[in-house]
């Protein structure tokens, strides 16, 4: 997974994710993510453009770490939405630490 995550930007890495809005939060789940950016896996996805919060829980991380996301394409199956393509706005030095961090650990005989 780390010639993945190095070669292509991405790693499959399957963790709970909150995102919250000015007005509400909702649990969902990352099915991969980068150092710029992650894939949340949701029934629900926001429209494109849209900026909301990330609450994501690294494995091995203590607290979770938060960190604003964009909206940039949405995937659909089967005429249902399935998911939302996020990139890192200004992500936080200690965020961005935290995910190299990650993808650096990941056992790269892993699928």
């Amino acid at each position: 997974m780390r010639e993945f995550a190095s070669r292509f930007g991405r790693a499959a890495v399957d963790m709970p994710v909150t995102v919250r809005t000015d007005r509400d939060s909702f649990p969902a789940r990352s099915a991969n993510i980068g150092m710029g950016g992650l894939f949340v896996t949701t029934e629900h996805p926001f429209p494109v453009g849209a900026h909301l919060t990330l609450e994501l829980e690294l494995p091995q991380h203590p607290e979770p770490i938060s960190l604003v996301g964009e909206v940039r394409w949405i995937l659909e199956r089967d005429g249902q939405a399935a998911g939302m393509g996020m990139r890192f706005v200004d992500p936080p030095v200690a965020a961005t630490v935290s995910i190299y961090g990650l993808l650096q650990g990941l056992d790269p005989g892993a699928h």
